[in-house]
């Protein structure tokens, strides 16, 4: 079946949970009550998708001009004909005593789950003939036959689909182990706005759809996300419905400790509840995140952020058509993008690209995303300040492949600037600190709670600094109010943090010179600044630390492509590094004798010189 993504919970002024653990006491956040993404197991029947009547209208569509010559299509249609009246025949043991179903289609569970597992096996093979765009893979002893049009094509796929979702909903029903769901829902139909209830029931519906329909790898970002899927018969589609970032996948590229970027997203959803619950009453369209424990897509038990997907399409994505894509930016609504902007500013997320950013199913309003970056700790704060130092956070939302959008220029709107002015800082603080409290509570390092303090400072900031320049300029428009909070937040804090950072980065230097003695100067030769400026770019450090494992017999095939990235570096660093990395590799009886050669050969050095120059030029000439 096709992929798509998925959808958010439903709407309450209720309080929510933060660690999703049954029978323990959670903080009273802010929250939306938890909405069933798993509750077409709970009433979805096939044989009243799929009526006999219903796959007649499907034949009389699909099945034009073949006669009584039926293809394999037309098979796949008798089996799911007939599996439906063996469900429904189970469902309703009144109308099979009263003879509406003949003998034929009188089936036990036995029955019916071989009836479904045929029918799956053949509808799978069907669609399996044809790539997503209706193409045939494979056509085989078909070669000759003349091809259907597309239009008809891609209406049997789009049956074949239906089908398919809906027999993989049937199976799951029939596996069982949907009774502490039912009991739930249940409960939480009679005390809806119980925020421990609904945690359990959030809970509770993400491992059953886990459990059933398994988790696949979603691309995109840097560490490893899993999606839980759950068939939606009505499109044919796997939609999905939670989005699981586990602490052991987090990226290392971030330099917080593991745990940091869950911390992070649970972090950016209850500050947006706060926002949405809050005096302004701004709904941010932020998914629902929890910390909690699931399968990974290993299948094994670990902690992390338990995300609501939304149902929608990023705005862009890599491989888009140019003019749709286009044409897609210039149709945003500016108050859309506006509030966009101010969500992501609000918590010192930098991190701020269309890819994290879809655009809601239905509605085509801004749903942001992935708060993995936001309340940065104090030396992320200064690195990436550091590294755009003069360049106005977030107007690369307001431009695309050289188009500004209209946004740029327009005023921000009176309901934004109104709910906006009125943000609680105090209840901010609050927030934060039930966050804090529960992050303890689960086990998380004092290391990342600290640097998630730094961050809630970092972000408290901004906002009164974003409400000040709306409270002094009631009639700014967009760009130049990025531009002022560029002068008026972002430097002054950059000022404040700046010179500890690039103390921080003596040490990372001098770690890196104690683990590859002989590769560079001392970090005595160096100011703080020289460091940070020859020695320590995000992208260096962390090719460094991937030398690391380069330099090990069982990753040292990586080191052409690790050494490459490390040369590139200011005329000092390259001359130290290079030369010393390349003695060290060269010398060392654990590297293999193909990856000294790369290191010896011309080409390298060549290589490495073109890289420098390069280097060099892009970064100003900036060196010792």
């Amino acid at each position: 079946m096709a992929e798509s993504t998925t959808e958010q919970s439903g709407r309450s002024e209720r309080r929510g949970n933060f660690i999703g653990q049954r029978g323990q006491q959670q903080p009273q956040l802010q929250a939306d009550p938890h909405v069933l993404k798993s509750a077409a197991l709970l009433d979805y029947q096939f044989s009243k998708q799929f009526t006999p009547d219903s796959i007649g209208d499907l034949r009389s569509k699909t099945e034009r001009g073949l006669g009584v010559m039926k293809d394999d299509f037309g098979k796949m249609l008798d089996q799911a004909e007939l599996t439906s009246k063996s469900i429904a025949s189970r469902e309703n043991n009144t109308k099979m005593k009263t003879g509406m179903f003949d003998k034929e289609h009188v089936a036990d569970s036995v029955e019916v789950g071989r009836q479904v597992e045929k029918l799956l096996a053949q509808a799978k093979e069907w669609r399996g003939q044809f790539d997503e765009n209706g193409k045939r893979k494979q056509t085989g002893n078909l070669s000759n036959r003349t091809e259907e049009a597309d239009e008809k094509r891609m209406e049997k796929i789009k049956a074949c689909e239906q089908i398919i979702a809906g027999a993989e909903l049937t199976k799951a029903q029939m596996s069982g182990g949907l009774d502490n769901l039912k009991a739930l829902k249940a409960q939480q139909e009679k005390d809806p706005h119980n925020a421990q209830l609904n945690a359990d029931l959030r809970l509770e519906d993400a491992r059953t759809l886990r459990e059933k329909f398994g988790m696949k790898a979603l691309s995109g970002g840097t560490s490893a996300v899993g999606g839980i899927t759950v068939p939606n018969p009505q499109t044919g589609k796997n939609e999905v419905a939670f989005v699981f970032k586990s602490i052991q996948g987090e990226t290392d590229q971030t330099g917080l400790a593991k745990g940091g970027g869950a911390l992070r997203e649970v972090m950016s959803s209850a500050i947006c509840n706060e926002f949405k619950y809050g005096p302004g009453k701004l709904d941010t369209g932020w998914p629902q995140t929890t910390l909690t424990e699931i399968k990974d897509l290993a299948g094994v038990p670990q902690k992390g952020a338990l995300i609501d997907g939304i149902k929608g399409r990023e705005v862009y994505r890599d491989g888009d058509n140019h003019k749709e894509a286009k044409d897609r930016f210039n149709s945003l609504k500016p108050e859309d993008i506006q509030l966009n902007e101010f969500v992501n500013l609000a918590m010192s997320q930098f991190d701020i690209k269309w890819g994290n950013v879809m655009q809601e199913e239905g509605t085509g309003k801004l749903r942001p995303f992935d708060g993995g970056a936001a309340f940065p700790t104090d030396n992320l704060f200064a690195g990436y300040g550091l590294a755009t130092e003069g360049q106005a956070k977030g107007m690369n939302l307001l431009e695309f492949k050289g188009d500004e959008h209209a946004a740029a220029k327009l005023p921000i709107s009176d309901d934004l600037k109104k709910r906006f002015g009125k943000i609680s800082l105090e209840g901010m603080e609050a927030a934060s600190q039930a966050v804090i409290a529960e992050a303890r509570k689960a086990g998380m390092s004092e290391e990342n709670i600290k640097g998630l303090e730094q961050g809630m400072v970092l972000a408290k900031e901004s906002v009164k600094g974003m409400q000040t320049i709306l409270g002094n300029n009631p009639d700014i428009k967009l760009g130049d109010f990025l531009r002022e909070c560029e002068k008026d937040i972002y430097t002054p804090q950059l000022d404040k943090r700046k010179d500890q950072f690039m103390e921080s980065q003596r040490e990372i230097y001098k770690g890196i010179c104690d683990k590859h003695p002989g590769c560079f100067q001392p970090p005595e030769m160096f100011t703080a600044k020289q460091i940070y400026e020859n020695f320590t770019s995000p992208d260096q450090i962390q090719a460094f630390q991937r030398l690391e494992k380069g330099l090990a017999p069982d990753s040292s095939k990586n080191l052409k492509e690790e050494l490459k990235k490390c040369s590139v570096a200011t005329p000092i660093a390259a001359e130290s590094f290079f030369k010393g990395v390349a003695s060290k590799v060269t010398n060392n009886a654990n590297v293999p004798e193909e990856v000294k050669a790369i290191v010896r050969s011309p080409e390298a050095q060549a290589q490495h010189l073109e890289l420098q120059t390069s280097h060099t030029q892009k970064r100003g000439g900036r060196g010792v």
